[in-house]
């Protein structure tokens, strides 16, 4: 029994080794390079106040009232000891954010009228599916 043993893990090594070859030979395929590169080019990094930098992926680009907003998902994870700046959060977080112009020119301001974000959450609902309590989340 132990000899068949040896054999089996022998075969199973030979497999593993195999897969494993596949692995390094893999070239991306031109959609999956265009994906990886979507994504990088998709990203933005905010600052605060105090000059701390957050990432975030560019989720969608929508017009909501003739206003250009972002949807943002944060690359960063909330840190448990924060300063109490929510900037930062967890990957099922959205920001969303007010567009100002066009690249190079193009600046950001943070939505704080109640009817504008819940205007603007209706619109990624629409797109997306249920969101989290966004009135709850936004009282």
């Amino acid at each position: 029994m132990s000899e068949q043993m040896d054999i089996e893990m022998k075969k199973q090594a030979e497999q593993d080794q195999k897969e494993l070859e596949k692995l390094r030979n893999h070239v991306a395929s031109p959609e999956e390079k265009a994906l990886e590169h979507k994504v990088e080019e998709q990203r933005i990094t905010l600052v605060d106040g105090k000059d701390t930098e957050y990432e975030f992926i560019i989720l969608d680009e929508l017009q909501v009232n003739g206003k250009q907003y972002l949807a943002l998902v944060s690359c960063d994870e909330k840190d448990e000891k924060s300063s109490g700046n929510d900037m930062g959060g967890d990957m099922d977080d959205i920001t969303v954010v007010e567009k100002h112009g066009d690249a190079p020119n193009m600046s950001l301001s943070a939505v704080t009228d109640t009817e504008e974000l819940l205007a603007v959450s209706r619109e990624l609902e629409k797109k997306y599916g249920h969101l989290t309590n966004v009135k709850e989340d936004i009282v």
